[in-house]
This record gives structure tokens, sequence and C-alpha cells, in this order.
């Protein structure tokens, strides 16, 4: 596996296991192959929280917020704001048939900013008012009029993502996992041929497929799994570590 030259690792589901923790295993299997020269990027759907979660790993990029920002060496390369003028009617539309509707912004350095007392589980702040500008909007879904509704309300330059746990994320159609990854492999000159990929929902898909290796988790969707090129074990099990031992993932012949 010498043509591997960068590792792409979801968080939820995939680095992380169950208790939201990196394993020692992990960490040790990605920071030893960093030192042999091996690239190792995050790509996730949380925000600024994920810095926290990573400590330990020694990253070259991370993408936040499924693409809508890009740190590449402790460096912000890339960023898009969602934005109230754009998506105001949308949200007023699927608050007022009773969805439920998140909205992240990531505070930036010495900028102060008013919430309210509001939090989502997993640090996803909801205001009191849309703020002008914004990183991340989401939906939980009910039931399948739930998805049928905004489909039908939301505005053309914008797609869905759905989750395992009955969330969509709004976002932006120039905006990707996939496309904040190749950001960063920019940087390197590399490209997704060299790279191996680990994820488990379906915001990791593009990225599964278009990676030169693509590798689901064990306890990833089913349909995650008939993409990807090999299935490991389980976020529990140090899946990242037993996959890339047993692909030989940077030995040298």
């Amino acid at each position: 596996m010498n043509n591997i030259k960068a590792i792409v690792c979801d968080l939820d589901g995939t680095l992380l296991n169950s208790k939201k923790r990196i394993s020692k295993e992990n960490i040790e299997i990605l920071n030893q192959k960093q030192q042999q020269g091996i690239k190792i990027y995050i790509a996730t759907g949380r925000g600024a929280d994920a810095f926290n979660l990573i400590k330990g790993v020694n990253v070259d990029g991370i993408v936040l917020s499924n693409g809508m920002r890009v740190y590449y060496n402790n460096c912000q390369i890339y960023k898009k704001t969602l934005e109230r003028d754009k998506l105001e009617v949308f949200c007023s539309e699927v608050k007022k048939v009773g969805i439920k509707l998140g909205i992240y912004k990531q505070i930036e350095e010495n900028i102060p900013e008013k919430i309210n007392n509001d939090v989502l589980e997993g640090g996803v702040f909801l205001y009191d008012r849309i703020p002008a500008q914004f990183d991340k909007l989401f939906v939980e879904l009910e039931n399948c009029k739930d998805k049928e509704y905004i489909e039908k309300k939301l505005p053309d330059e914008y797609y869905i993502i759905y989750t395992r746990d009955q969330y969509a994320f709004i976002m932006p159609k120039e905006v990707s996992k996939c496309i904040g990854v190749r950001k960063m492999l920019q940087q390197d000159r590399l490209d997704m041929s060299q790279v191996l990929m680990f994820g488990d929902d379906e915001t990791d898909m593009e990225l599964i497929k278009e990676s030169g290796i693509g590798i689901a988790m064990g306890n990833a969707l089913e349909e995650i799994k008939d993409f990807a090129d090999f299935v490991t074990k389980t976020n529990d099990e140090n899946g990242i570590e037993y996959m890339i031992k047993n692909l030989e993932v940077g030995k040298r012949e």
C-alpha cells in the first residue's frame, strides 16, 4: 500500500468510540503513520469542538461542519457560511409546522457572540433570532412527511445530507466533506487516489466512493458497506488500527 499518502478519518462512529474518545491504539497508529510521512486528515460534521476531541492525534488538516471550514497546519484555508437572507424563509416555514431546527455558529476568537441558554445535545446553539451568518443548519426528522416537506421548501442552491440519527443537514451545493479534503490534498500536492478513507455514515459516502481505498467501519450503515472497498472492525474495536495494520499502509518494500 505504498501508493497511500494520506489517511482521512471521520470522527463520530469512526475514530471516536461510543464513549466519544479516541483509543490509545488508534492514536498510536495514526501518529506512527504520520512519522512515516503519511498525511493525517480529519473530516467531520462537528464544529470547533472537534479540536478538543482529537487531542493526542497529530493531524495535518481538518474539515469541520461537513466542509464549511477547512484548516491545514492549524491555519484556516477555507470558510463558507450560511446566510440568513437566503434561508430565513425556509427556517420560518420549517418551524411553523413544528419541525425542530438547530443552528450552530462557530464563535471566532476575540469576537463575542450573544446566544441564549438553549443548547441541544452536542453543543449546538439555538438562537432566538437567526444570525446574519452561521456555520451549520439542521432539522430533526420525526417521519417521512417531514423529509418530504423540507425537500419541497429547500432553496435550489442547497442540498440535504441525511444522517443515521434522523437529522438532516442543509448544505450549500459547493460544499462537502469531499471538497474540503480535496483542498487539503492540494496543499500537499496529492490526489484522491492516494487517500485511505474511514467512515460510517451518509456524510462519508462521497469520500468512500472517491478515495483510492474506502473503508467502512463495522458499525457503518449497510449502504456505506456496499460502496466500500473493505469493511473493518467497529469503532469500539479499534477498526482503524486493525485495517491500517492489515493493509500495511506506508510499509516500505
